[in-house]
């Protein structure tokens, strides 16, 4: 009986553990993606499989389309993550990521000195995390 105990001591701290990881793993994603991409300025077109799964990069195309003509096979709306905002001052950075459940996360930002809120749901595919869907709950350039 104290055998078995340990046992799923042991099985609910591991699963903690991985919580912790997991967590920890979908911030840095989230975090690197807006920094390469809605803030940084970098490329989808290139890297979007390895970082946003069909899903995000379907969305992100259609916004692009309903605004834009694209001159590409790909044009994504990374913009569409962020702020209204066309000028502004300060930087652009995250504030905070907060989690929520069901993989999705609150990313609270300044967009050139606008506060915006965005939520963002991350899924893992092949042991890679990836962005899977927004929502945008805060602009407050508009």
């Amino acid at each position: 009986m104290k055998k078995l105990g340990l046992v799923v001591l042991m099985v609910l701290m591991s699963s903690q553990v991985l919580a912790d990881i997991n967590e920890q793993q979908a911030k840095q994603a989230i975090t690197r993606f807006y920094h390469t991409y809605v803030f940084g300025g970098g490329d989808l077109a290139n890297q979007g499989r390895r970082v946003a799964t069909q899903r995000l990069l379907a969305k992100l195309e259609s916004v692009y389309r309903d605004e834009y003509d694209c001159n590409n096979r790909h044009c994504y709306a990374a913009y569409d993550l962020r702020t209204s905002a066309q000028d502004g001052n300060g930087t652009s950075r995250i504030v905070s990521i907060t989690p929520k459940a069901n993989d999705w996360y609150r990313v609270t930002y300044r967009d050139m000195g606008f506060r915006g809120i965005t939520d963002i749901k991350v899924v893992e595919s092949n042991g890679t995390i990836k962005l899977d869907d927004y929502k945008r709950i805060l602009d407050t350039a508009n």
